[in-house]
């Protein structure tokens, strides 16, 4: 078993337990509430032809991969020229909304915080003469006024914040610490799966401190 900091221990097996134990009391189950199918993550070009296999597949809410600004702004476009089949949802409220009124509703997400798959967050704070932590909240939430709801840390390599993938043992570094702050701060969802690497994903998990953290696309082998 691996040694987090903060104090924290947690090896691969005691987090899956744990997640896999995870069930909704029926003490707090909502009834009348209608199944969603949820797509974890969706990389696809957007056009006519997706929205309608999306309807073909039963697909109520899509988790979109969008990248820098003009990223965010193209797939609103398309929202904006089609409100009678998609909406762009920022919480499990629009989402059902959009679900009654027949729209798919896309949940707007990056993968990474840099590099290729990134929104740029590195660069924010590279914008100070000695780089500054303090970047990555006005950052944040420039980008959430955009739509982001969903953000990854890392893209299977390492960046600033933490290891992908293909780098297992490398753990969360300061700034990613800070990062995870400023997510759960912003109130995004925090997305560890698929592409971070082992110890930088529970590094954040035991960060997080009790909040929700997803996995959105991975596999549990």
């Amino acid at each position: 078993m691996g040694t987090l900091r903060h104090g924290y221990s947690m090896d691969r097996r005691t987090l899956l337990a744990a997640a896999t134990a995870l069930t909704l009391p029926r003490s707090v189950r909502q009834p009348g509430l209608s199944r969603l199918v949820v797509d974890g993550l969706d990389t696809s070009a957007i056009n006519d032809e997706y929205l309608g296999l999306l309807r073909t597949g039963g697909v109520h809410c899509v988790h979109k991969t969008v990248y820098r600004e003009d990223s965010f702004q193209e797939i609103r476009r398309f929202a904006a020229e089609r409100p009678d089949r998609v909406v762009i949802a920022g919480s499990v409220k629009e989402i059902r909304a959009a679900h009654e009124r027949g729209r798919t509703a896309f949940v707007l997400g990056v993968q990474a915080a840099a590099g290729m798959y990134g929104d740029g967050l590195d660069l924010a704070m590279e914008q100070f003469p000695l780089g500054s932590l303090g970047a990555l909240r006005p950052a944040l939430s420039r980008y959430r006024e955009l739509g982001l709801r969903i953000q990854g840390i890392v893209y299977n390599t390492y960046n600033v914040f933490g290891s992908g993938c293909l780098d297992h043992v490398t753990p969360l570094t300061r700034a990613g610490r800070r990062l995870v702050e400023e997510i759960h701060r912003a109130k995004i969802v925090l997305d560890v799966g698929g592409h971070a690497g082992e110890r930088t994903s529970l590094d954040a998990v035991a960060l997080s401190a009790g909040v929700p953290v997803a996995i959105t696309h991975t596999n549990f082998a």
